[in-house]
């Protein structure tokens, strides 16, 4: 099956189609993708924070389907809650 393999950065996006057996999951995936030339530069800088499958959080151990899109995804850097409560108190002022 095909499988695609994403990571993005605020200024740069990593891809890769990848094709696995039908058993594969989300750690075969991601380990594969790693090990190929367009991940090559990314392995020092890479810090996740989990999986995802089509923008839903999943662990390593998720079975993949033909056609899924994996994320790695990156801490969040800073609470979005937060986020909104401050630029509700600037907007009173």
């Amino acid at each position: 099956m095909k499988v695609e393999v994403v990571y993005a950065m605020p200024d740069r996006a990593w891809s890769v189609m990848l094709e696995l057996p039908s058993s594969a999951s989300v750690g075969d995936a991601v380990e594969l993708a790693l090990a190929q030339k367009e991940f090559a530069t990314l392995t020092d800088e890479l810090d996740l924070a989990g999986y995802g499958i089509w923008g839903r959080q999943v662990g390593k151990d998720a079975r993949l389907q033909e056609g899924d899109r994996v994320e790695l995804l990156r801490p969040l850097e800073a609470d979005p809650m937060s986020q909104r409560r401050a630029r509700a108190e600037r907007s009173r002022d």
